[in-house]
């Protein structure tokens, strides 16, 4: 087995503590044989396809990103009332429906410390 297959096999860890006890010289000559001996690599990696657009590919990805974003925020509207249960009967109840998704807010937008109360100079 070579040093090359014990390193893939044992990770860099192990191969790393056992160059200190090995010659530096006999690892190179080493090496040097493996590259010399290896096939001449692919034009491409296996399973991918050259890449064929054409034009501003950054236009084209921050329009992709924009229609993304619209059609998500379309959405929403739809989706706002199953997560929403206002409840209307009472200003106590409905502060009390909308409380978790206030909570929620003020946790994405990082206001999750306790106030600090006012004391005027």
């Amino acid at each position: 087995m070579t040093r090359r297959e014990m390193f893939e096999l044992m990770g860099k860890s192990a191969v790393t503590g056992a160059l200190a006890n090995s010659s530096a010289a006999g690892i190179m000559a080493e090496a040097q044989g493996t590259e010399e001996r290896s096939a001449v690599p692919p034009s491409r990696l296996p399973g991918t396809e050259p890449l064929t657009r054409e034009g501003d590919l950054a236009a084209q990805m921050v329009a992709g990103i924009r229609s993304y974003l619209a059609d998500r925020t379309a959405a929403s509207i739809d989706q706002r009332g199953t997560i929403w249960n206002r409840d209307y009967s009472s200003r106590a109840a409905y502060e009390a429906s909308i409380a978790p998704q206030r909570e929620r807010f003020r946790h994405i937008i990082g206001l999750v410390d306790p106030r600090i109360p006012f004391i005027s100079p």
